[in-house]
């Protein structure tokens, strides 16, 4: 369950942090049942930009899918990593043929640190960010952008800062890893799955008047931005 509230802390969010404008043109190819597609739509429709959609039959023609992203000159390409992974070594995927894409957002999956040094290198000029959040917490939670000195510490890239409205905590159990289940606490967070409390008893709960969410994801702190280790 999502609240409407929850869906303007996201949009007050990311019309702000994510750096997109009424200029823009975003490239929609997740389906409507999966919530990436929402960073598209909401974007889009609150900041007043372009939307362009791509029905799934066309994704699976790589030529055609990206005579679509050049033809609606696209700035904004948001996708799961393994979808962008797919078109790393087709010819037209270069700044040269398509100059308008000048942002890549990743969301969904882990972001592997290869990934964004292939971009960097095929579009010098384009922004590379990564986003991580369950549905549960309304689409995604945190954010950073993924510079090709961050793209070359480790093999794994961070999933970023949290959300102003939101507090993301590591429960390590008290002991001294650094590492533990995250949990995000904040106004984007679900007020629970519908008719399954069974669920609810053990995800969710009040942190200091506010929504919190067990993630089941283990991740640490390291400079004031969280990096992910898996389930």
């Amino acid at each position: 369950q999502i609240l409407r509230s929850s869906v303007l802390t996201f949009v007050d969010w990311s019309t702000t942090a994510f750096g997109f404008s009424s200029k823009d043109v975003f490239l929609n190819q997740a389906p409507f049942t999966f919530d990436v597609s929402l960073c598209d739509l909401l974007n889009a429709f609150a900041l007043g930009g372009t939307l362009v959609l791509s029905a799934a039959e066309l994704t699976k023609d790589q030529d055609a899918f990206l005579n679509r992203v050049i033809h609606y000159k696209c700035s904004v390409w948001t996708s799961t990593p393994s979808f962008v992974f797919i078109y790393l070594r087709h010819p037209f995927f270069t700044s040269g043929t398509m100059p308008d894409l000048r942002t890549f957002l990743f969301m969904g999956e882990e972001l592997p640190s290869r990934t964004c040094t292939t971009l960097h290198t095929k579009f010098p000029e384009s922004r590379v960010l990564n986003a991580y959040g369950p549905t549960e917490a309304t689409i995604v939670t945190t954010l950073v952008e993924i510079t090709p000195e961050i793209a070359t510490q480790q093999a794994s890239v961070p999933i970023g800062f949290p959300m102003p409205a939101s507090t993301l905590l590591i429960d390590n159990g008290g002991g001294d890893i650094r590492e533990g289940e995250l949990i995000i606490v904040g106004p984007h967070v679900s007020p629970g799955y519908f008719n399954r409390e069974d669920l609810n008893e053990k995800k969710f709960y009040m942190h200091e008047g506010q929504r919190a969410f067990r993630t089941g994801d283990v991740a640490y702190y390291e400079q004031g931005m969280i990096y992910f280790l898996g389930r």
